[in-house]
């Protein structure tokens, strides 16, 4: 189970300014260091802010602190996989320096690839098949062989497709049914179906990161999937509706003809993209077994989302 030994210590934040990272920052009641390069953060009684990055080793030895946790939330998605691993060797390079006692790393589920399992756990054999998975997959085989067999401990969470206030996912889905021509929408309703969208509020993500990063017995390079697939609802149809409700429009007016899963997947693969199994679910067992607890469910944190762009859209 968490508890809050590690409370005295300070919690350092890498990628405070982004999605995951706002929505961090208020979960923890901890002392935060945060690394700031283009911050909108305010330095507070609470909050310490380092100007610097993560090529910047001195910046590095300022933020980190002896028996600190480090959550790790950057990935440079307009560098190249070599500038990725350098500042990943820099973190952990560091970290060991100056006693860190943990990193949590946020990674991603879509490692898996073209994993064709129903069912994704923490032992699926991973098969990234695009250019950003491959990048994600060896920056955590790096930190793994980086910090295997020293006193500094890992953990790695893997989230699905996260989700919430000033994220992207879902924003393009709610602008094509919002203004997009009907009979687009109309066929891409008929062609996904009951898919599975693999969403997860970025609460719960913040949540379980929180809960990794007091949890008070050691983590050696262990990996956590973080998802909201255990609800049924996380399908493509039960979202398509949930927009429609919130924007006041009227389902489709012809009944909806269903594409075979078979022919889904081909056309899938036919496009190059990575998941091509229509059922595929992601489980959190390994991070419930451990003593974690959802806070929050998917459809209520779905509707919120929802309202909340639905009036950032009329603003």
């Amino acid at each position: 189970m968490a508890t809050t030994n590690n409370m005295h210590q300070d919690v350092v934040i890498i990628g405070a300014s982004g999605f995951i990272g706002r929505h961090l920052v208020k979960k923890c009641d901890q002392p935060l260091r945060l690394l700031s390069h283009k911050s909108a953060i305010t330095a507070s009684e609470r909050v310490t802010l380092v100007q610097g990055d993560l090529f910047d080793v001195e910046s590095l030895q300022k933020l980190i602190t002896s028996g600190s946790t480090v959550v790790n939330l950057v990935y440079l998605s307009q560098g190249t996989l070599e500038d990725n691993l350098r500042a990943i060797a820099n973190l952990v390079q560091v970290c060991r320096a100056q006693g860190a006692k943990r990193i949590v790393h946020c990674s991603t589920a879509v490692i898996c690839g073209r994993a064709m399992e129903d069912v994704i756990t923490e032992e699926t054999m991973d098969q990234p098949f695009d250019s950003y998975e491959k990048v994600k997959c060896a920056i955590e085989k790096a930190l793994l062989d980086q910090t295997k067999e020293q006193a500094l401990e890992l953990a790695i969470l893997r989230p699905t497709c996260v989700f919430g206030p000033h994220g992207k996912n879902l924003v393009m889905l709610f602008n094509d049914l919002s203004s997009g021509a009907n009979y687009r929408n109309y066929l891409k309703s008929c062609l996904y179906n009951n898919r599975t969208m693999n969403l997860v509020s970025v609460n719960n993500v913040v949540s379980a990161l929180a809960f990794l990063i007091e949890y008070n017995r050691p983590l050696h390079g262990e990996r956590f999937i973080i998802s909201d697939d255990e609800n049924l609802e996380n399908n493509f149809r039960y979202v398509e509706k949930a927009i429609l409700e919130i924007i006041k429009k009227p389902d489709y007016q012809f009944p909806r003809a269903t594409c075979p899963e078979s022919i889904l997947s081909l056309i899938v693969r036919a496009a190059k993209k990575s998941n091509i199994n229509p059922r595929r679910r992601f489980m959190t067992a390994k991070l419930e077994k451990m003593g974690w607890k959802r806070e929050f469910s998917f459809p209520d944190e779905l509707r919120q989302f929802l309202e909340w762009y639905n009036r950032e859209k009329k603003n």
